[in-house]
């Protein structure tokens, strides 16, 4: 499968989810595609597909951002159209973040932290939660290997943020 059709394919199972979770009516989406790219957008949030690599090994990179509601991961159709979509959750800080004064701060907790000499980024890991947390300077990262659903991602980041305060 080429990567074109490999898009058409991701994108077109998402579509169809997404229309029936949503009950979007067909002038409630936009769709954008190009040969790697592709774009779903919706009143809610866009969907991003994007396929990297050649026929040998291609990956796919799938992204939703929402327009205004970020209750959306909250959202039971959210839940349904994208259950199976996500393995990390981005959040993006207000201001830039200055790392050296907060990794001080998380080593005095009982946390598992790396982070580089110069304090541009730092990971920790919590007992009991199989990812990674990665701070950087303009933002924060959750990663979890093999995918969480979106409920579970949101309730997770709820209860880590008071552990990085």
């Amino acid at each position: 499968m080429c990567a074109k059709e490999l898009l058409d394919s991701e994108l077109e199972a998402r579509f169809a989810r997404v229309r029936a979770s949503f009950k979007y009516k067909r002038s409630e989406l936009e769709v954008e595609r190009t040969d790697t790219t592709a774009f779903l957008r919706s009143p809610d949030f866009e969907y991003s597909i994007f396929v990297d690599g050649g026929p040998e090994e291609m990956s796919i990179h799938q992204e939703v951002a929402p327009r205004n509601d970020r209750s959306l991961l909250e959202n039971p159709a959210f839940q349904s159209a994208f259950q199976d979509l996500f393995d990390q959750m981005v959040g993006e800080f207000e201001e830039i973040a200055e790392l050296a004064p907060l990794i001080d701060k998380l080593e005095e907790k009982d946390l598992e932290l790396d982070y580089d000499s110069r304090c541009t980024w730092a990971e920790l890991k919590f007992k009991d939660f199989p990812g990674i947390v990665r701070i950087e300077p303009s933002g924060l990262k959750i990663q979890v290997p093999g995918g969480i659903p979106p409920k579970e991602l949101s309730g997770l980041l709820a209860k880590l943020l008071p552990s990085l305060q």
